[in-house]
């Protein structure tokens, strides 16, 4: 299954076309540091994902979380809390209802950005997070590919 490969790619690639030479988008928070003086980063990733409502047609609904950490270095610009949280804003308007054109993902929902406190005790950095869901249809419908109706009765014949 490859459902999550798909949707990973074409968020990147929405991502780095929205982004282009503002910041370095990344999958998942790489394990380097900050290089000083270097673009911001933002990394996004899958955090978890389950079952939602059954569609009852052999498919499987997941709500999948994702997250975009937003990350910079303070020596990069005098305001650099500023420049975080306007890149922060941007993430959530691009994420906001956004499907990433993937056919089985719907719009994105639950939207909250906030401080990331996780990186609030690194000494020179400042990181904010975007988090939101969708939910993801994996699987094949198990009533398309016999279906057939009439289009003026709508019986199956």
């Amino acid at each position: 299954m490859e459902a999550f490969t798909e949707v990973m790619d074409k968020m990147l690639g929405q991502f780095n076309k929205a982004f282009d030479g503002r910041a370095t988008v990344t999958e998942e928070e790489p394990r380097e540091p900050l290089k000083k003086g270097g673009l911001p980063r933002i990394a996004l990733e899958m955090v978890d994902f389950r079952k939602e409502k059954d569609p009852a047609n052999g498919q499987i609904d997941l709500r999948t979380s994702f997250e975009a950490r937003i990350t910079m270095s303070f020596d990069r610009e005098k305001r650099t809390r500023l420049v975080v949280r306007n890149l922060a804003a941007e993430v959530f308007s691009l994420v906001d209802k956004n499907d990433f054109e993937v056919t089985n993902l719907s719009p994105a929902d639950n939207l909250t950005a906030s401080d990331d406190v996780i990186f609030k005790d690194f000494s020179g950095l400042e990181s904010w997070l975007v988090e939101w869901e969708h939910i993801l249809r994996i699987g094949e419908d198990r009533w398309k590919k016999d279906w057939a109706m009439y289009p003026e009765t709508g019986v199956k014949p």
